[in-house]
């Protein structure tokens, strides 16, 4: 018997490849944590806008970013103004 070569379109087909078969679907429980520390923050933002409104802009004054009195000296206004908004459009959207 002499081994021929065969060509690749007379050979016989291969078996189909079949998927593994699925698992039934998992269900994956999420807790629902009530965010309260992002609730902190936006009470923060509304009291410190409010105070700052009532008060004529005066919180303003005092804590907006300024560079000039940044090197200064005056450290807190790289924080306060994460606090102070221009109006009710900028506290709604911020």
């Amino acid at each position: 018997m002499s081994s021929k070569p065969v060509h690749p379109l007379d050979q016989p087909p291969t078996p189909a490849h079949h998927p593994p078969e699925r698992s039934p679907i998992k269900r994956v429980e999420i807790s629902q944590v009530v965010p309260f520390f992002s609730y902190f923050i936006l009470a923060i933002n509304v009291i410190v806008f409010l105070i700052d409104l009532l008060s004529g802009r005066w919180l303003t004054a005092l804590g907006a970013k300024d560079n000039f009195l940044i090197v200064q000296g005056q450290l807190w206004r790289l924080f306060t103004p994460m606090f102070l908004h221009g109006g009710f459009v900028h506290l709604g959207v911020n």
